[in-house]
């Protein structure tokens, strides 16, 4: 199996930035059925980030929604004042828990956030 987190941030009209996560597991099988390899890690890596195009995203939802061997977690959405860490727990004391935790950084230059998102698995 392989784990897929898809954060999607906006800001709210009071400032606040709200980060919604899709917390997913997928079989191999569909990996390649949702034309999604590339944004899975390399053999011996361990993790990777990347972004992607809105276009590439919708389509990537869409093919999510309708592949078999992908199941949603959870689907947890934060809220932080910018610079102000936001952390959620998913999980049970059966089974491993994750960890989101979520950081906006307001970048005034060009006035969005430098974000950052930290994703651990503890079992």
């Amino acid at each position: 199996m392989n784990g897929m987190a898809i954060v999607t941030p906006e800001t709210t009209p009071e400032g606040h930035v709200k980060m919604t996560a899709k917390l997913l597991h997928l079989s191999y099988d569909a990996v390649s059925d949702t034309d999604a390899k590339d944004l899975f890690p390399d053999n011996f890596d361990f993790e990777n980030y990347s972004a992607i195009d809105p276009e590439r995203f919708r389509g990537l939802q869409e093919s999510l929604q309708s592949t078999r061997g992908v199941d949603m977690l959870s689907m947890p959405s934060l809220f932080s004042q910018p610079g102000q860490r936001a952390m959620i727990s998913i999980g049970n004391s059966n089974e491993s828990t994750l960890s989101l935790s979520l950081q906006a950084d307001p970048v005034a230059e060009v006035g969005g956030y430098e974000l950052s998102m930290d994703l651990l698995k503890s079992e």
